[in-house]
């Protein structure tokens, strides 16, 4: 049915996206510590960035320009 394959076909995004996000080491990327799927969820801990969103920053502080 077309519904199992969509599930399929989610599935083998999300594995995709979780080998990416557990394997990016940057400092300027949030780490990812764990990653748990069920059968309907899919749960990511991350690490805590206590300061507000990127979008906050901009917001307050202009353009951001990287040298």
């Amino acid at each position: 049915p077309l519904s199992d394959q969509i599930k399929d076909w989610r599935g083998y995004l999300l594995d995709g996206e979780k080998k990416a996000m557990s394997t990016i080491k940057n400092q300027y990327v949030i780490k990812t510590h764990d990653i748990v799927q069920q059968a309907d969820y899919c749960y990511i801990v991350m690490e805590l960035c206590s300061n507000g969103t990127l979008k906050d920053y901009i917001q307050s502080k202009g353009i951001i320009y990287f040298i």
